[in-house]
């Protein structure tokens, strides 16, 4: 991932990253999502992003740093590096998203399966 060493003024960076925010909150449906994921971002950074989820969710379910490595193929820097933004405000709203995510997809399985088994 290469970056600009020219940088945008503080109130530049601002305005732009109120817009992508916008812009996120705007798309509708999982589909616009993944277009949007996959479209906007470069392959590189779409693995930086896909790997750095994983590290917060499988950190919030205390995983090893060993386990994590193995997973996703990262270095134990990476995890120790993401560890330790876990208490910012953006790793704990990820995880209660994640959280929300996985409880519903478990109580979706749930559900699915006593229907099947009452046909």
């Amino acid at each position: 991932m290469q970056t600009s060493s020219k940088k945008l003024t503080k109130k530049q960076q601002r305005q732009i990253i109120r817009q992508f925010a916008t812009l996120l909150s705007d798309l509708q449906h999982l589909e616009e999502c993944q277009i949007f994921f996959e479209s906007f971002l470069t392959k590189t950074e779409q693995n930086v992003f896909t790997k750095r989820l994983g590290i917060i969710w499988m950190l919030h379910q205390k995983k090893s740093y060993d386990e994590i490595k193995k997973k996703l193929n990262v270095s134990s820097a990476t995890i120790s590096s993401i560890a330790r933004q876990m208490d910012n405000e953006g790793s704990k709203l990820i995880v209660n998203k994640l959280r929300v995510d996985d409880w519903a997809e478990r109580w979706a399985k749930k559900i699915m399966g006593f229907f099947r088994l009452k046909s």
